[in-house]
Protein backbone atom coordinates (compact mmCIF):
# COMPACT_ATOMS: atom_id res chain seq x y z
CA UNK A 1 0.00 0.00 0.00
CA UNK A 2 2.88 2.39 0.74
CA UNK A 3 4.78 1.72 -2.66
CA UNK A 4 1.08 1.81 -4.28
CA UNK A 5 1.01 6.11 -2.53
CA UNK A 6 4.37 6.89 -3.32
CA UNK A 7 3.88 5.92 -7.08
CA UNK A 8 1.44 7.74 -6.97
CA UNK A 9 2.67 10.87 -5.48
CA UNK A 10 5.63 10.59 -8.22
CA UNK A 11 3.57 10.24 -10.63
CA UNK A 12 1.29 12.85 -9.99
CA UNK A 13 4.57 14.90 -9.44
CA UNK A 14 6.01 14.04 -12.54
CA UNK A 15 2.69 15.72 -14.33
CA UNK A 16 2.96 18.69 -12.69
CA UNK A 17 6.72 18.89 -13.43
CA UNK A 18 6.32 18.25 -17.01
CA UNK A 19 3.08 20.96 -17.22
CA UNK A 20 3.35 23.69 -19.79
CA UNK A 21 5.33 26.43 -19.02
CA UNK A 22 2.78 29.80 -18.94
CA UNK A 23 3.31 31.51 -22.23
CA UNK A 24 5.43 34.67 -21.35
CA UNK A 25 4.95 37.65 -23.31
CA UNK A 26 7.17 40.60 -24.39
CA UNK A 27 6.89 44.03 -22.26
CA UNK A 28 7.05 46.87 -23.95
CA UNK A 29 10.65 47.72 -22.75
CA UNK A 30 11.96 44.51 -24.52
CA UNK A 31 9.90 44.76 -27.73
CA UNK A 32 11.30 48.64 -28.11
CA UNK A 33 14.93 47.48 -27.52
CA UNK A 34 14.22 44.70 -29.85
CA UNK A 35 12.79 47.43 -32.52
CA UNK A 36 15.76 49.65 -31.81
CA UNK A 37 18.62 46.92 -32.28
CA UNK A 38 16.66 45.28 -35.72
CA UNK A 39 16.51 48.40 -37.20
CA UNK A 40 20.59 49.10 -36.85
CA UNK A 41 20.88 45.16 -38.26
CA UNK A 42 18.10 45.78 -40.62
CA UNK A 43 20.19 48.21 -42.82
CA UNK A 44 23.53 46.17 -42.92
CA UNK A 45 21.37 43.52 -45.03
CA UNK A 46 20.86 46.20 -47.81
CA UNK A 47 21.03 45.25 -51.11
CA UNK A 48 21.27 48.33 -52.80
CA UNK A 49 19.07 51.15 -54.71
CA UNK A 50 17.91 49.00 -57.15
CA UNK A 51 15.99 46.41 -54.30
CA UNK A 52 12.65 47.58 -52.95
CA UNK A 53 13.48 46.90 -48.38
CA UNK A 54 11.61 46.27 -45.73
CA UNK A 55 11.77 45.06 -42.60
CA UNK A 56 9.89 44.10 -39.25
CA UNK A 57 11.23 43.23 -35.50
CA UNK A 58 9.67 40.13 -33.49
CA UNK A 59 10.77 39.64 -30.01
CA UNK A 60 10.15 36.23 -28.91
CA UNK A 61 10.09 36.08 -24.76
CA UNK A 62 10.38 32.41 -24.55
CA UNK A 63 13.54 31.93 -26.45
CA UNK A 64 15.28 35.18 -25.48
CA UNK A 65 15.81 36.30 -28.64
CA UNK A 66 15.26 39.25 -30.89
CA UNK A 67 14.33 38.40 -34.63
CA UNK A 68 15.21 40.71 -37.75
CA UNK A 69 13.45 40.12 -40.66
CA UNK A 70 14.26 41.66 -43.79
CA UNK A 71 12.09 41.38 -47.38
CA UNK A 72 13.90 42.82 -50.44
CA UNK A 73 12.64 42.30 -54.12
CA UNK A 74 14.22 43.42 -57.36
CA UNK A 75 12.32 43.60 -60.88
CA UNK A 76 14.12 43.48 -63.93
CA UNK A 77 11.70 42.31 -66.50
CA UNK A 78 11.34 39.38 -67.34
CA UNK A 79 12.63 38.32 -63.46
CA UNK A 80 11.50 39.27 -60.21
CA UNK A 81 13.77 38.41 -57.72
CA UNK A 82 12.83 37.92 -53.89
CA UNK A 83 15.06 38.04 -50.89
CA UNK A 84 14.07 37.04 -47.41
CA UNK A 85 16.68 37.18 -44.50
CA UNK A 86 15.77 36.36 -40.84
CA UNK A 87 18.77 37.00 -37.83
CA UNK A 88 18.62 37.54 -34.89
CA UNK A 89 19.53 40.83 -34.17
CA UNK A 90 22.11 40.93 -31.23
CA UNK A 91 23.95 37.61 -32.14
CA UNK A 92 23.98 38.66 -35.92
CA UNK A 93 23.11 34.95 -36.71
CA UNK A 94 21.46 34.14 -39.73
CA UNK A 95 18.55 32.11 -38.59
CA UNK A 96 16.54 31.57 -42.04
CA UNK A 97 17.18 33.10 -45.68
CA UNK A 98 14.89 32.64 -49.08
CA UNK A 99 16.33 33.83 -52.16
CA UNK A 100 14.63 32.75 -55.57
CA UNK A 101 13.59 34.47 -59.35
CA UNK A 102 10.36 34.17 -60.66
CA UNK A 103 10.27 34.44 -64.03
CA UNK A 104 6.66 36.52 -65.99
CA UNK A 105 6.94 34.89 -69.25
CA UNK A 106 7.37 31.45 -68.07
CA UNK A 107 5.71 31.67 -64.95
CA UNK A 108 8.23 29.42 -63.00
CA UNK A 109 10.01 30.45 -59.63
CA UNK A 110 13.95 28.88 -59.39
CA UNK A 111 14.69 28.60 -55.74
CA UNK A 112 18.76 29.26 -55.56
CA UNK A 113 18.53 29.26 -51.84
CA UNK A 114 16.34 28.02 -48.84
CA UNK A 115 16.95 27.25 -45.69
CA UNK A 116 15.77 27.85 -42.28
CA UNK A 117 17.86 26.80 -39.02
CA UNK A 118 20.32 24.89 -41.46
CA UNK A 119 17.77 23.06 -42.85
CA UNK A 120 16.83 23.20 -46.45
CA UNK A 121 13.46 23.87 -47.99
CA UNK A 122 12.31 23.42 -51.32
CA UNK A 123 9.84 26.74 -51.86
CA UNK A 124 8.65 29.51 -50.11
CA UNK A 125 5.64 27.62 -48.56
CA UNK A 126 7.87 25.26 -46.91
CA UNK A 127 10.07 28.37 -45.91
CA UNK A 128 7.37 30.24 -44.13
CA UNK A 129 5.78 27.28 -42.57
CA UNK A 130 9.55 26.33 -40.94
CA UNK A 131 9.77 29.83 -39.88
CA UNK A 132 6.55 30.37 -38.59
CA UNK A 133 7.77 27.66 -35.52
CA UNK A 134 10.66 29.20 -35.07
CA UNK A 135 9.29 32.83 -35.03
CA UNK A 136 6.60 32.23 -32.49
CA UNK A 137 6.49 31.74 -29.39
CA UNK A 138 4.42 28.32 -29.13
Amino acid sequence: MKHTLVACVLFVLSICVNAQQPRRKATLEQQKMCYDQAQKAAKDLAMGDDWSFEWTSHYNARANVCFVRVNQMRLKLPETTISVMVRDAFENEDVAMYFGVSNSQTNETSVRHCTVQQITCKDHVEFQTLLKKVWQEE
